[in-house]
């Protein structure tokens, strides 16, 4: 799911809104998910996805949620959730994402 809230904008980057992603992997998907190996991949893919919004988000992306520079902006909470393990999770998510 995707929640939207009004945010002040980083002072390193008046211009730009925020984007956070967010992922759980449920251990329903698979074994491999229970207990502490489940929470350990969630923070790597929710990293690994955060680092990739930063670094290859086209920056009219990040200043369209900019409403007033330096004072307001829409800071975006992405929130994914992996209910099956087939393939690469990280590619599942990123087309989720974008």
């Amino acid at each position: 799911g995707v929640k939207a809230e009004l945010a002040t904008p980083d002072t390193h980057s008046p211009k730009w809104g925020k984007i956070s992603v967010s992922v759980k992997c449920s251990a329903t998907a698979s074994p491999a998910f229970e207990g502490r190996a489940g929470e350990e991949l969630s923070m790597e893919l929710s990293l690994a996805m955060n680092g990739m919004l930063s670094a290859g988000m086209n920056a009219k992306v990040y200043e369209s949620l900019c409403l007033k520079e330096g004072y307001q902006c829409w800071q975006l909470y992405v929130d994914a959730v992996v209910l099956d393990s087939d393939g690469s999770l990280l590619d599942a998510i990123s087309l989720a994402t974008y």
